[in-house]
C-alpha cells in the first residue's frame, strides 16, 4: 500500500485510542533520571541515561521496529521504506539534572493531575519523543508503506555537547531529511549560535586577616545551559562579624556558630529564554558585593564578575553586545564555584543568526587576558538559519496548520538542537505558542491534551516526508 492511501482521519482515531500507552510509557521513561554522569562500559554517558536508552529500544522492538544501539551514544529504529534514503525523528532521552526540594512532585516520580503529565523530561525531550513515535507507529498500523525509511533516533547527550549525534554521524549516513521534536510551534528556522565557556583563575596564597570574615566556599547552578535557580556562599566569621546587611530580594542569611551562609534563591529557566527566570548568581554576587570580607583576590575577583556580567541575567555581558536584523544576544551566568584561592564561572552565550563563534571568543580571549584568568570553551556551535519558503519548512509548517491552524510565522530562537548536526533537519515544536515553555523548570509538564495534539501533527509531518 502506498503512503498516498492513508486516511488521516483513521491515525488521528488511532493516536486517540493510544493515548493511555503514550502516557504509561511516557511516565515509565520519566522515572529514569537520565542526567549525564561518568561513563560506563556502553554507557558513555552513564547508567542512567543508559537505561533510558535501552527502555526506549524495548519498546520500539516491542512494537515491531527493527532497531540499533550506537555504542551506548544513541540509538535508532525503522520502519523500513522501499528506498536507502531514510527521513529522521530526532529526540534525546537524556535531562538536565532536578532539586528535588523546589518542585511540588518529584521531578523523576511522574505524577498526573488535573490532565497534566509532571516529571523531569515530560516537555524537554521524554514527551516529544513519545509522541513522534506513537504516530509513527500509528501510521504503520493503519496500512503506511513509506518509499523513504522512517528512522527514530534517540540521542543520549542533547543536553551537554551534542557528543551522540556526532558519533551517529561519523558511523551512518545523513538523512535526505528530518525533525528534531526539541523546539517550538509552528516550526523554528533558526537557531542562535551558541558558545559555552568558563572563566577560571588560581589566586595567589594571603595571610590571614583578623578583622573581616572569610569566604571558604561559593557553589551555584547545576546546567551549563540553564538560569541557576540556587546559590550559595558560606562565611567563617571572625572577630568583625558581618554588619546587618540589606540583602536584595531573593537573598537571605542564616548563623551557626561561627559560620555564616548567605543563600539566593532565583527561578530556574533555560538559557535560551533566560527572562523567564531569575538568576541566582547575580543575586548573590550583588549581595556580596557590598560586603568587606577576605580572601581580598577572591573578593577583588567576584566584584570584578559582578560588573561584566552587566547585572542581569538576560542582557548581554557588560564586556561585550551584539545584535543583528532578526536576532540578539544572551549571556547567562550559569555556574560558579569559588574557594579560598580559585574560582570558576561558567556562561552560556547564544549570538545573532548572522555572526559566528570567532566573533565573541576573540572578545572573550581579549577579556580574559586583560583579567589575567584563564579561559576554556567548552561548546562552539554555528547558528542555523532557513529560509521559511524552504520545502523542508514549508511541508512542516503544512503539518501544523493543519491541526492548529493559523498562519503564526516561523521563529528564530536561542535554544540549539540537533538540527545543526543533521542534514536538512529542523527543530519542529514540542512548545506551542498558547502554552509556557517549561524546558529545564522546576514542575515541568506536558498535558494530555498537547501530547495527543503532537502525535498527531507528527504524524501528518512524517506521512509528508516519507512518501
Amino acid at each position: 500500500m502506498n503512503t498516498n492511501n492513508i486516511e488521516l482521519a483513521r491515525v488521528d482515531r488511532l493516536i486517540d485510542e493510544l493515548m493511555p500507552h503514550m502516557t504509561q510509557h511516557l511516565c515509565e521513561l520519566i522515572a529514569f533520571p537520565s542526567v549525564r554522569e561518568e561513563p560506563r562500559p556502553r554507557q558513555p554517558f552513564g547508567r542512567p541515561i543508559g537505561e533510558a536508552l535501552d527502555y526506549c529500544l524495548r519498546l520500539c522492538e516491542q512494537s515491531g521496529l527493527a532497531t540499533t544501539n550506537v555504542d551506548g551514544y544513541a540509538g535508532f529504529a525503522d520502519i523500513s521504506g522501499s528506498s536507502d534514503d531514510y527521513v529522521a525523528v530526532l529526540s534525546h532521552v537524556d535531562v538536565v539534572p532536578a532539586t528535588p526540594e523546589e518542585w511540588r512532585h518529584h521531578p523523576y516520580q511522574p505524577v498526573i493531575e488535573q490532565g497534566r503529565i509532571y516529571g523531569r523530561g515530560a516537555i524537554d525531550d521524554k514527551g516529544p519523543l513519545i509522541a513522534s513515535l506513537f504516530a509513527g507507529i500509528a501510521l504503520r498500523e493503519c496500512g503506511m508503506r513509506p518509499n523513504k525509511t522512517l528512522r527514530f533516533i534517540f540521542g543520549c547527550d542533547e543536553e551537554s555537547d551534542f557528543a551522540c549525534v556526532r558519533h551517529y554521524v561519523k558511523h551512518y549516513p545523513q538523512p535526505v531529511c528530518g525533525f528534531t521534536p526539541d523546539g517550538f510551534f509552528p516550526l523554528v528556522i533558526g537557531e542562535k549560535g551558541n558558545l559555552i565557556y568558563r572563566l577560571s583563575a588560581l589566586l595567589p596564597e594571603e595571610e590571614q586577616l583578623s578583622a573581616a570574615p572569610r569566604l571558604t566556599a561559593l557553589t551555584a547552578g547545576n546546567a551549563s545551559n540553564s538560569v541557576p535557580a540556587q546559590a550559595e556562599a558560606t562565611f567563617i566569621e571572625s572577630v568583625q562579624p558581618l554588619p546587618t546587611l540589606s540583602l536584595p530580594a531573593g537573598v537571605t542569611l542564616s548563623r551557626q556558630e561561627q559560620r555564616l551562609t548567605i543563600r539566593a534563591t532565583g527561578v530556574a529557566a533555560h538559557a535560551s529564554m533566560p527572562q523567564q527566570g531569575k538568576n541566582a548568581i547575580l543575586l548573590l554576587l550583588e549581595a556580596l558585593f557590598a560586603l568587606d570580607y577576605q580572601p581580598r583576590a577572591l573578593k577583588h575577583s567576584l566584584d570584578r564578575l559582578y560588573c561584566l556580567l552587566g547585572g542581569n541575567g538576560h542582557a548581554a555581558c557588560a564586556a561585550f553586545s551584539g545584535a543583528d536584523e532578526l536576532s540578539s544576544l544572551t549571556h547567562v551566568p550559569s555556574l560558579l564555584n569559588a574557594g579560598e584561592r580559585s574560582f570558576a564561572l561558567t556562561c552560556d552565550i547564544r549570538f545573532p543568526v548572522s555572526h559566528d563563534c570567532a566573533r565573541y571568543q576573540r572578545q572573550l580571549d581579549e577579556l580574559a587576558r586583560a583579567e589575567g584568568w584563564d579561559i576554556e570553551y567548552l561548546m562552539a556551535i554555528e547558528p542555523l538559519y532557513r529560509a521559511a519558503d524552504d520545502p523542508l519548512a514549508a511541508t512542516l509548517l503544512r503539518a501544523y496548520r493543519d491541526i492548529c491552524g493559523g498562519d503564526t510565522a516561523p521563529l528564530i530562537v536561542g535554544s540549539g538542537t540537533y538540527a545543526k548536526e543533521l542534514h536538512n533537519t529542523l527543530a519542529f515544536g514540542p512548545s506551542f505558542i498558547d502554552a509556557p515553555f517549561l524546558a529545564h523548570h522546576a514542575d515541568e509538564y506536558i498535558s494530555s491534551a498537547d501530547l495527543q495534539r503532537l502525535c498527531k501533527i507528527y504524524a501528518r509531518a512524517i506521512y509528508e516526508l516519507v512518501k
